[in-house]
């Protein structure tokens, strides 16, 4: 076969890691259609980037609903082409469950936003609590999946306070230490993670903005900007804003300290994307 034979289909395949970088995607949250531009610099992680997309799925924690997770597009278009690229910057955006079919007002937020302020140290405590059951489920669906002994755990989480609070959107990072042990070679690494909590129209979203060590305001100024973008793509309608704007709150049965826990679980085990898909790639390559 020629070269040039050989060239257009990894053309063609890094095109498809590519496509997504300009266009936005929608999402149906309680019957809510919500658009989410994708954001720049970024491609949507697909099941065609096995183990990476797998590894997403693996570390969803079950009470959230993941509706897409993002990497590097430069990244992206290597696993498409056969490489095995690690990566700390990544993205995702979720939502908690019991939550979605909820008109969340605005002041149903604001009750969420004086929750973290008043029990952020008990919303930690039970974060840590609870990461280790979420880890050891994800890495033994793993590999069982891919024929690895994968085994991936955090050993320190330092929630920091609250870095955005607007009408509309509530920010908090945290640092986390994270241990992968692959076949028995263990590799550590610190990574910076930032989350979002977005009042999109009457329903909450969490974006997840992860980093290296060395990102954390990396992680803040683009998770504050791509939440500013999903929020001027999605203008209130009347009949929505009259709801929102309710000063009765319809969501008054929900614990927001719970919603609060699930987002910043959701956002610690999250952040291993690049190295789990790594770690399961390599292992698939070397006993097939």
């Amino acid at each position: 076969m020629s070269q040039r034979h050989i060239r257009i289909p990894t053309f063609l395949l890094c095109l498809s890691a590519f496509a997504s970088l300009a266009h936005a995607n929608d999402v149906s949250i309680g019957g809510r259609s919500i658009s989410v531009p994708t954001p720049d610099g970024f491609a949507e992680l697909t099941p065609a980037m096995s183990p990476y997309y797998e590894s997403t799925q693996a570390y969803v924690v079950p009470t959230n609903e993941r509706y897409f997770s993002y990497i590097p597009g430069d990244a992206a278009a290597a696993i498409l082409v056969g490489d095995d690229p690690v990566f700390s910057r990544n993205l995702a955006i979720e939502s908690e469950k019991r939550i979605s079919g909820v008109s969340v007002t605005g002041a149903d937020f604001a009750e969420l936003k004086r929750v973290f302020r008043e029990q952020n140290q008990q919303v930690v405590d039970e974060v840590m609590a609870q990461i280790p059951e979420a880890f050891e489920s994800g890495s033994e669906r793993l590999s069982d999946e891919f024929d690895v002994d994968l085994a991936m755990s955090v050993n320190n989480l330092v929630q920091l306070p609250a870095h955005l609070d607007s009408e509309r959107a509530l920010g908090f990072s945290m640092y986390l230490n994270y241990q992968v042990d692959v076949d028995g070679q263990v590799e550590s690494e610190r990574l910076a993670v930032s989350t979002v909590i977005l009042h999109v129209m009457d329903k909450v979203l969490f974006l997840h903005v992860y980093g290296g060590k060395d990102d954390l305001d990396w992680t803040r100024s683009f998770g504050e900007a791509w939440g500013k973008q999903i929020l001027a793509a999605n203008p209130v309608p009347a009949e929505i804003a009259a709801v929102v704007d309710s000063p009765a709150r319809s969501a008054s049965s929900i614990d927001w300290q719970q919603v609060l826990q699930k987002a910043a679980i959701g956002g610690g085990i999250g952040a291993v994307i690049g190295l789990a898909g790594w770690a399961s790639r390599r292992r698939k390559s070397r006993v097939s």
